[in-house]
């Protein structure tokens, strides 16, 4: 199965610490050859040779030269141990002004499954004047959400294939100089490959999946009525010892949910040092075949009635605002309401009301309001 991830090529900026873990050196270059090795700087990390493609060729000591319309170049980079995070590459380069005006690079993630990941040019790198220096950041989207890096656990690799557009000119030429850099941020702690969710009987369903994970610490699960003001609603924990280099689902039902009514989810990644990263935002809208609870009057003294499908009158809580339960009486009103009473005055505030149906095993929660 093929996914897409998009580079987007623009302006990128990064919190994180930028280091140069590969580099092609041209000069010394003897301009006969196809291929000349890609040399490392980081001892975790291995690259295949650089191919040039039709149209490219070592003219002199120092450069890789292209003619015609379009051209390019490839090579294949990946941690032999541990992860790396690919963050951009820096091309030095010299044009004729009627030369290339773009650079774009379109490559293939590989992983030991034999999946391979297309990875699709959408922006190329703006070519101006005869000479320059341009970086190629790694800024892009992949099915799942954002992604403003590449990170690659062992035995991971991508393929970059480079190409060049907007000649003008079948005579125009182009020329790499000097070095060709590929750099890296410091390695995300966790790679997300999916986050949904659905509306179901019992709630709304949210699952995601991690193929990589890095001193995780777990999952906050933040929840809105809009894209802003999210409130944490629930916590899942790493599995395993938060260091794990294969596919991970996790899951949280939110049971807290009104029929009709549009909610927003989002993880807060933690990590064990304190770090954390946000997910991508996702939308559920609750169906109409929830079994919802409700209550009237609202406000109220601290009688009221509590109306919904399968209630369980031995299984309705009501706790004050600093989590003490408070005791209540409970008669039943036929299979879908019941009458609750505090066994005592209650004290003006807003109290939490905790029903739980007896066949979907979910509780959610109800504010009462004490004026």
């Amino acid at each position: 199965m093929k996914q897409l991830l998009l580079f987007l090529l623009g302006i990128f900026c990064s919190l994180a610490t930028q280091a140069q873990i590969l580099t092609y050196d041209f000069t010394g270059d003897p301009g006969d050859q196809t291929s000349q090795p890609v040399a490392s700087k980081a001892s975790n990390v291995t690259a295949t040779a650089l191919i040039r493609t039709v149209g490219a060729s070592a003219l002199s000591s120092n450069t890789m030269s292209f003619s015609g319309l379009t051209a390019g170049f490839k090579f294949q980079v990946g941690p032999a141990t541990g992860q790396s995070n690919l963050s951009s590459i820096t091309l030095n380069y010299q044009r004729t002004l009627d030369g290339p005006t773009a650079v774009g690079v379109q490559g293939i993630y590989v992983n030991p499954e034999g999946i391979d990941y297309v990875i699709t040019p959408v922006a190329g790198g703006s070519l101006t004047g005869t000479s320059g220096t341009i970086t190629l950041p790694f800024h892009g989207r992949p099915y799942s959400g954002p992604l403003t890096t590449i990170n690659l656990p062992t035995g991971y690799s991508v393929r970059l294939e480079f190409t060049l557009g907007g000649t003008t000119s079948s005579t125009a030429t182009f020329a790499l100089t000097n070095q060709l850099i590929v750099n890296e941020a410091s390695p995300l702690p966790v790679t997300f490959e999916s986050f949904t969710g659905r509306s179901t009987p019992s709630g709304i369903n949210l699952n995601w999946t991690t193929s990589l994970e890095r001193s995780n610490q777990g999952f906050d699960i933040l929840k809105s009525q809009s894209v802003t003001g999210f409130e944490k609603i629930g916590f899942i924990a790493a599995k395993g010892s938060g260091n794990i280099q294969a596919q991970t689902t996790y899951t949280f039902t939110d049971t807290d949910v009104v029929a009709g009514q549009l909610y927003y989810y989002q993880l807060k990644q933690r990590d064990t040092d304190g770090q954390f990263a946000l997910s991508q935002l996702v939308a559920v809208r609750v169906t109409s075949d929830l079994n919802t609870f409700s209550i009237y009057p609202n406000p109220n003294q601290g009688s009221f009635i509590l109306t919904g499908q399968n209630l369980d009158p031995a299984k309705v809580k009501l706790y004050s605002s600093s989590g003490t339960e408070v005791p209540i009486r409970t008669v039943a009103q036929g299979s879908t309401g019941m009458s609750i009473a505090t066994q005592s005055v209650l004290s003006q505030g807003i109290y939490y009301l905790k029903p739980q149906d007896s066949v979907e095993q979910r509780t959610p929660t109800l504010k009462v309001i004490v004026p």
